[in-house]
């Protein structure tokens, strides 16, 4: 009973730990050779220091606050990432800058008033001080494995997640070979200044904004996007049977396993019925 408890325990670690990978791996650690948040890691250590790439339902739909101040661009969109709205009110998409050898983070925002016709598209990049004539961009996919262009018919270029989170060298390398020239857009603050009218929330990964009714709202939020796999874990069905203590282990092991095989549910089918609200 004891090594069956011991074994149990073990599988479970496992499972925290296997949970956690997804969300830490999309995090990009701030304060590298090429980053222009250098000063910022003065005051906080460099470990503690990052840019949190994960996108969940809240984040799909807000404006995230910057670090220092976004400048604001006019820009254009890939028709083959609209397949990733998953819901009408998606807004956000984030994008990796570099220029002068320096790096930025910021993020595309693709939002459409209630009395405009056609969406307003902008770049906003966070803390970079003037356009320069050598900066480029790409935007990335929502789980980090892919990442596109500027441009309407730009298409998607798989990448490494992994290194593309944690590799300087390698972000740089895929910004120069595939990134959009930043200098061909003209400032534009729109949005900009449209946050400022919008609902403001504190969460526990920084500030956003969006435009939505509060009501609707809180129903995105209550959204699991099936992301990650403790996402995926809350949500499987778990039917044991504790008849003998063998099953109770079976039991654990076999939803573990039909979660890290189950495909990703993302927000569509889980909120088909708040769409048709």
């Amino acid at each position: 009973m004891r090594k069956m408890i011991q074994k149990l325990v073990l599988v479970m670690v496992v499972a925290v730990a296997l949970s956690g990978c997804a969300a830490t791996d999309m995090r990009v650690k701030r304060g590298g050779s090429f980053d222009a948040y250098q000063d910022i890691t003065k005051e906080t250590p460099e470990d503690k220091v990052y840019w949190d790439m994960l996108i969940e339902a809240p984040d799909g739909v807000s404006a995230r606050a910057p670090i220092k101040e976004y400048k604001g661009y006019k820009s254009t969109f890939p028709r083959d990432l609209e397949e990733e709205v998953y819901i009408p009110e998606r807004i956000k998409w984030f994008v990796l800058i570099f220029s002068d050898a320096r790096r930025y983070f910021g993020q595309i925002i693709r939002w459409k008033p209630e009395d405009a016709i056609e969406c307003i598209c902008e770049l906003l990049i966070d803390g970079m001080p003037a356009m320069s004539k050598d900066a480029k961009g790409i935007i990335i996919s929502t789980r980090g494995e892919k990442v596109f262009g500027f441009e309407e018919n730009a298409k998607a270029i798989p990448v490494n997640r992994n290194h593309l989170m944690s590799d300087e060298s390698y972000q740089k390398e895929l910004v120069e070979k595939y990134g959009s020239q930043i200098s061909d857009f003209s400032p534009s603050d729109v949005i900009i200044r449209a946050t400022e009218k919008w609902t403001w929330y504190d969460t526990t990964r920084g500030l956003i904004a969006n435009p939505w009714a509060k009501g609707r709202f809180r129903q995105i939020v209550s959204i699991n996007p099936g992301y990650t796999y403790s996402q995926r874990l809350a949500v499987q069905p778990w039917v044991i049977s504790t008849n003998l203590p063998g099953m109770v282990l079976n039991g654990v092991i076999n939803n573990i396993r039909s979660v890290a095989m189950e495909p990703n549910t993302e927000w569509r089918s889980i909120n088909q019925t708040a769409q048709e609200e």
